[in-house]
């Protein structure tokens, strides 16, 4: 099992996607909130999509799998382990 990874200290490389690419292979687990009062586990990407700085270009952010979209705040994640495999 992963151990969880402080934001802080490291993040994932950004996915440079769109709605169709989101895949099992970029997810996430991670600690978020959406409102800074409760905190959940859950999955979430770590890409580049529409989030632009003021000279144009792409910021990368945290988006929940449940909210396809919607920027997050997460403070801990871990990759996805990989998926067993068939004897």
């Amino acid at each position: 099992m992963s151990e969880w990874i402080k934001c802080s200290e490291r993040l994932p490389d950004p996915l440079q996607t769109d709605y169709e690419h989101r895949s099992e292979e970029n997810k996430h687990i991670i600690y978020y909130t959406e409102d800074g009062n409760y905190w959940f586990i859950g999955f979430g990407c770590y890409l580049y999509d529409q989030k632009e700085d003021c000279q144009g270009n792409l910021i990368p952010f945290w988006e929940s799998v449940e909210n396809i979209g919607e920027e997050v705040e997460v403070i801990y994640w871990q990759p996805l382990p990989q998926p067993p495999e068939d004897e």
